[in-house]
């Protein structure tokens, strides 16, 4: 029997579960950007201040393009943190 389909808040999680998914130097590469670009801080900012990340969010999928846009995490590394969350076109 399949398992049933899981609902986009069943499978939500922490800001830091999520944001421990990225390597070290990723986080890093983050808060270093952060420190010197306000719309990065600001990002940052509603991560960490949210109790649940979950994929049918689409501030997830807005910062996505943001981080993937300003080179600070390639597409395909964030599409692999945040599996559900399609990156605007």
């Amino acid at each position: 029997m399949a398992a049933p389909a899981q609902n986009p808040q069943q499978v939500s999680s922490t800001p830091l579960s999520k944001f421990e998914q990225f390597t070290d130097a990723e986080q890093l590469a983050i808060a270093t950007h952060a420190c010197s670009n306000p719309m990065t801080m600001l990002f940052m900012m509603k991560f960490i201040m949210s109790d649940r990340v979950r994929p049918d969010d689409p501030r997830i999928a807005q910062g996505k393009a943001y981080l993937a846009s300003a080179g600070i995490i390639s597409p395909e590394r964030l599409d692999q943190v945040f599996p559900l969350s399609p990156i605007p076109a």
